[in-house]
């Protein structure tokens, strides 16, 4: 997705964290609002209705932050939107089985931005059938579906252009990717984190470098 020739900050949340370390999300409507008042770019909703309407609405379209930042549309169906989430306009809580409070936050992509196990057919790894599977196992397999072409363009547009055949390019990607994988599979995870010995995340850790690494290698030729 082409959002514009250099790097911005657009806000999408807000999350508050008061002196006893109690963490809340504010309603985005708040978000909006706080963030129009101090004059940060905020991404504005694409639609605000019932649930039901909301995932009929068409998943295919064109992006719509470089109008929002004043650039010129690109020719329509040229500049697609990976997708869109979905989420309360005013936060809600809802507990899972466990008795946990979760976030009702829906990613829907379109088939082009999916990050999921079709881009790891090579590897011929199905996932692994939990309870049985190792914590580590079921880890490594979440960070394999993000490891793929679209998540290394997306990573790239947060560090500006550098020369595809620099070192510094490589070390940069490799090193920011992989930090936002691991991130991202703990946050799935939890549960299977929290079992990991220092030995299994380093592990994890490793197979994830090694892994972006690859990626990199077949990129950015």
């Amino acid at each position: 997705v082409w959002y514009a020739p250099d790097i911005h900050f657009c806000a999408f949340d807000l999350r508050i964290e008061d002196q006893d370390g109690q963490r809340y999300y504010l309603d985005y409507s708040e978000v909006v609002k706080r963030c129009d008042d101090a004059g940060i770019f905020v991404a504005a909703p694409l639609f605000i209705g019932k649930y039901e309407a909301a995932m009929d609405q068409p998943l295919r379209f064109d992006s719509t932050l470089p109008r929002a930042l004043g650039l010129p549309d690109l020719p329509a169906g040229a500049n697609l939107a990976e997708g869109m989430v979905i989420k309360p306009y005013r936060e809600v809580e809802i507990r899972n089985d466990k008795g946990e409070i979760i976030r009702p936050v829906l990613k829907r992509k379109i088939r082009e931005f999916a990050e999921d196990s079709r881009y790891h057919e090579a590897v011929k790894w199905e996932k692994p059938a939990y309870p049985a599977a190792q914590a580590l196992d079921l880890l490594k397999w979440g960070a394999s579906c993000r490891i793929v072409e679209n998540r290394l363009d997306a990573t790239a547009s947060k560090i500006g252009y550098i020369p595809h055949k620099t070192p510094e390019k490589a070390s940069l990607l490799s090193a920011l990717m992989a930090d936002e994988v691991m991130e991202e599979v703990q946050a799935a995870l939890p549960s299977e984190w929290v079992l990991l010995s220092l030995e299994d995340r380093q592990s994890l850790r490793g197979y994830i470098d090694e892994e972006v690494r690859q990626l990199l290698k077949t990129q950015l030729k």
